[in-house]
């Protein structure tokens, strides 16, 4: 053999000997710990919850025997589905992204029987916008859950540059983002406690646009 083979071959015994070191390394790179936090429906901490379910949406694979006091170590990269609950509180549902090395999820649990429940409306939330610009009609409020999945919208009853509105369904109480949006932009946005002594005004001549507002 030449000399020159000989290098050759050195050379792809070489590579060879790196290459499962280097796909181990690659590996433990595309591996995460996944943190969960669990609150109620006012950010107060739940502590442990029961993680029943933390499966890879691609392979099915199902990891949620590796959580230990709510904490998941060498989970790799993917998307998961999510099945959490605590005694006394709604179980929850959702998809979790793990794409980087340290990932935490903050899951917002309803107080009450497990579903399927209709939340009666106990706390319907109403308002006045007043004060903007017409060609943003039609105009829109959303209220989105901040520890939870809630989501409700309504639309502006306009007279003149005011209008009303009245957000009914709200089975339960908590902190919510409450969003005015415009035809082209977000008008403005608040956070709102649920329930409420009066109805919300949002008198857009005083506030900027985007402006993060309330308790």
């Amino acid at each position: 053999m030449c000399i020159k083979q000989s290098m050759i071959m050195l050379l792809v015994l070489a590579q060879l000997a790196i290459r499962p070191s280097q796909l181990a390394a690659q590996r433990h790179l595309e591996e995460a710990t996944v943190h969960i936090v669990v609150v109620d429906e006012t950010g107060k901490n739940l502590g442990i919850a029961h993680i029943d379910s933390f499966s890879n949406e691609e392979n099915r694979h199902q990891l949620s025997n590796r959580f230990r006091d709510n904490v998941a170590t060498k989970v790799p990269y993917g998307a998961y589905t999510l099945k959490i609950h605590v005694t006394g509180f709604r179980s929850s549902k959702r998809v979790v992204y793990v794409f980087k090395s340290e990932v935490w999820v903050l899951v917002g649990l309803a107080v009450g029987e497990e579903l399927p429940e209709v939340p009666s409306p106990n706390w319907p939330l109403s308002g006045t916008v007043k004060n903007f610009d017409e060609g943003e009609e039609p105009i829109y409020v959303r209220l989105v859950g901040l520890y939870s999945n809630y989501l409700i919208e309504d639309r502006l009853v306009v007279s003149g540059k005011s209008g009303t509105f009245t957000l009914a369904g709200l089975g339960s109480p908590g902190r919510f983002l409450l969003i005015t949006i415009g035809r082209t932009r977000v008008l403005d946005i608040r956070s709102v406690v649920v329930p409420t002594k009066d109805p919300i005004m949002i008198d857009l001549a005083a506030t900027s646009t985007g402006q993060v507002m309330g308790p």
